[in-house]
């Protein structure tokens, strides 16, 4: 850790980690006032639909297993970029579906992804930071990461 990293002002590396771990909430909180529309576009009844935050919510949930170990091995940098690459084919995913499975399918690799913004996220902090800095910054992230749902609906 360099010596100078405490001594920056963390607003900038808050914000953007916020901004990395708003993806979940923002996933979920977005696409519900789509829930009409993309059910008649695909032909989906209420419990098809339904399962699309199912299957988003278990696929975050089993991946948020893994997520610290693997950037601990191979790098929180490489977990993100992967976890960012992965989210945004995903998500152009979701807008391409012709079917709801294959929705299901994108969802749950949104799911997958989100994961890493919101898990490594904190592993950086914790790098960086450590006692009352730490919990600046983590404070930082909270007040940014609340934006989402309110944000997300609009969007």
């Amino acid at each position: 850790m360099p010596e100078d990293y405490p001594k920056r002002s963390p607003i900038r590396l808050a914000a953007l980690l916020a901004l990395l771990a708003m993806c979940g909430p923002f996933t979920i909180d977005a696409f519900f006032p789509a829930f009409g529309a993309v059910a008649k576009d695909l032909r989906a009844n209420d419990w098809d639909m339904q399962l699309t935050i199912s299957v988003y919510l278990w696929a975050n949930a089993a991946m948020s297993l893994f997520h610290g170990p693997l950037s601990d091995a191979y790098g929180r940098r490489r977990v993100i970029l992967w976890g960012v690459f992965l989210f945004m084919a995903s998500s152009i995913g979701c807008v391409f579906c012709q079917t709801i499975e294959q929705l299901w399918f994108f969802r749950a690799l949104q799911g997958i992804s989100t994961g890493a913004g919101l898990i490594v996220s904190r592993a950086i902090v914790r790098d960086l930071y450590q006692g009352a800095a730490a919990q600046k910054v983590m404070s930082l992230i909270s007040m940014f990461f609340s934006l989402a749902p309110a944000v997300a609906p609009i969007v």
